[in-house]
């Protein structure tokens, strides 16, 4: 498993733990769900599923096209 340790900024302390699937953001296979996971999918914006570039990865709501909706639920995952 991977694991988040979500830090208060004031004091640097630990606030919580919590394990984290990163195959679900994890676009480039670093083992961490980041801006550079949100540049992947932002290069393929509008690609559907019978596109050349479509990657299911990027469809996060399992839409069969990769859209804002997708970026969103990546970024949300990221702030978590």
């Amino acid at each position: 498993p991977v694991w988040k340790i979500i830090v208060d900024e004031n004091n640097n302390k630990a606030r919580a733990i919590k394990e984290v699937d990163v195959g679900y953001c994890d676009m480039n296979g670093d083992r961490d769900c980041n801006s550079d996971d949100v540049k992947i999918i932002e290069g393929l914006m509008g690609e559907c599923f019978s596109g050349r570039k479509f990657d299911i990865r990027a469809d996060m709501d399992r839409d069969d096209c990769i859209t804002e909706t997708d970026r969103e639920l990546l970024l949300r995952e990221i702030s978590e």
